[in-house]
């Protein structure tokens, strides 16, 4: 415990120092990602880094990763440790101080020093949100090291990206972030407009799913106050995988498998507890990208997390299974109550069944565009292309402006 709390306090102190002292060294034509701290190899940045390699292969990427989570990297890729012991922390912050760009989706460390010459691009995780986020919660206001760690990202980032007018009122007011914030679309999009064949037999090939068969997606978010050993913390979760593997046959017709993905948030604790009904055909926790699985499966559903918001791009039947929705506007706080949202809500199996077996096409599409309106969600399959050729010129010396783009306030 001793030990544990002198590395907490020597390491970043230690860090804070190599920052200054390894801007002896020049900025290179590299750029340092991460997703989640380390935890996976997806999302946003890991997008934009491929764009990169495709547009200016002679980059160094660099990838800082969390060596409890096991994932593989593109060849092109470096793999150098989030955590660490003191040699580990070294190389991080030198990866950091001589690259010329930080791509990144999480909190930033209040150890850590951006330099003249850089340019640091936040594309957070998540997006539209149905729960608060940041400064909206209230307990979180409360936290003064997670105010502060919020305060260091918002004053080191030299952009946010954003897909949609709610999120770029969030990063306003609950953020605090007082810079530019481009409104171009989330680059992890880009996916799902564009073809997916070869993401559909990749999943095909690693979960022995058949060219005839449909899959549905259980993607669950995690709650505040679970607790692992509170069997009562699981009752959220208690989705009757049998009942709705049946109402997809009999709605949509063919045989159909249900997958799980647990949070990244629980990808080793899943494993732990074992959280995997046995009902259920595929466990895809460990899959190291949401977004492959987003863009081949033909329905999701979840509770609140913001993937429906993303697969619903796709206009595949997207459902919500939400039986704690009062408890958790209690405790987290929402931006929505869940009937605003385009998506049939169900607070119990038998709702969902229900909403599965009367699912309109028709009517489910109309929803979906008026709610894009409302919340002006801009997404082009295009914004990985647009940050990589500004970062192209960044790296190459010329001019990059990062003109904010957004159109005012939602009120969301």
């Amino acid at each position: 415990m001793i030990f544990k709390y002198i590395k907490q306090r020597f390491l970043p102190a230690i860090s804070l120092v190599c920052f200054y002292i390894f801007r002896i060294f020049p900025l290179r034509n590299k750029v340092v990602g991460t997703t989640m701290r380390g935890r996976k190899y997806d999302d946003n940045p890991k997008y934009i880094m491929e764009r990169l390699h495709q547009l200016m292969p002679e980059v160094r990427l660099v990838w800082l990763h969390d060596m409890k989570y096991e994932y593989k990297l593109p060849p092109y890729v470096k793999s150098v440790p989030y955590y660490g012991g003191l040699w580990d922390t070294i190389k991080r912050t030198y990866e950091l101080c001589t690259a010329k760009v930080w791509v990144n989706s999480h909190h930033i460390e209040s150890f850590m020093r951006k330099r003249k010459g850089q340019i640091v691009v936040q594309t957070w995780h998540g997006g539209i949100t149905i729960k608060k986020l940041e400064g909206d919660v209230e307990k979180v206001r409360n936290q003064s090291g997670y105010m502060k760690e919020l305060r260091s990202t918002c004053q080191i980032s030299d952009v946010f990206i954003s897909n949609s007018d709610q999120i770029s009122d969030i990063y306003r007011r609950a953020f605090g972030f007082e810079g530019p914030i481009l409104k171009c679309g989330y680059p992890r999009s880009d996916v799902f407009f564009h073809d997916n064949t070869e993401a559909r037999k990749k999943i095909e090939r690693t979960y022995g799913v058949s060219v005839s068969e449909k899959v549905v997606l259980y993607a669950p978010t995690f709650r505040d106050t679970f607790d692992w050993n509170d069997p009562a913390s699981f009752d959220c979760y208690a989705i009757d995988v049998e009942k709705v593997r049946t109402a997809f046959e009999r709605r949509f017709g063919g045989k159909w498998k249900v997958m799980v993905k647990w949070h990244p948030v629980w990808i080793n604790q899943s494993k732990e507890h074992d959280m995997t009904s046995p009902d259920f055909d595929i466990d895809a926790t460990s899959y190291p990208d949401m977004q492959e699985l987003l863009c081949t499966v033909d329905a999701l559903v979840t509770d609140y997390s913001s993937c429906i918001f993303d697969a619903s791009l796709r206009k595949i039947p997207c459902f919500t299974f939400a039986t704690d929705f009062e408890a958790y506007k209690s405790e987290r706080g929402t931006y929505f109550e869940m009937e605003d949202l385009p998506f049939t809500c169900a607070h119990n199996n038998d709702e969902l069944v229900k909403n599965i077996l009367n699912f309109d096409q028709s009517k489910y599409k109309t929803r979906l565009e008026e709610f894009a309106s409302r919340i002006g969600i801009k997404e082009t399959g295009y914004a990985s292309d647009d940050i990589a050729q500004r970062l192209v010129s960044h790296m190459k010396g010329e001019k990059t402006g990062w003109q904010d783009n957004t159109s005012g306030k939602n009120g969301h």
